[in-house]
């Protein structure tokens, strides 16, 4: 889970969805189409869900995100704390 630093996340209180959520499988639509009402829907309800001062065309504020505690472990395990010389590290190796 990503979230805001400002509001840590609680499992029981907030409400979640998977960002990806599969529409074809196999070249099939498993999905059917969402209307552009609802579109509009949830556009404007993400919109309300965040900060007003993200929002401004001008001088917005920052909206800080991290990583939940479990998906920032698995991500270190996963680079084998290499942290960000090590990537950077294997990046220029994969480059040359």
């Amino acid at each position: 889970m990503i979230y805001d630093i400002r509001r840590p996340p609680s499992p029981a209180s907030q409400p979640w969805e998977d960002l990806l959520v599969p529409v074809f499988r196999n070249g099939r639509r498993i999905l059917p189409p969402a209307g552009l009402e609802a579109a509009r829907l949830r556009a404007r309800s993400q919109l309300a869900a965040l900060p007003p001062g993200v929002l401004s065309l001008s001088r917005p504020e920052r909206y800080p995100v991290e990583l939940e505690a479990g998906l920032s472990a698995r991500r270190e395990a996963l680079m084998g704390g290499a942290g960000k010389n090590g990537l950077q590290e294997a990046h220029a190796q994969v480059r040359s």
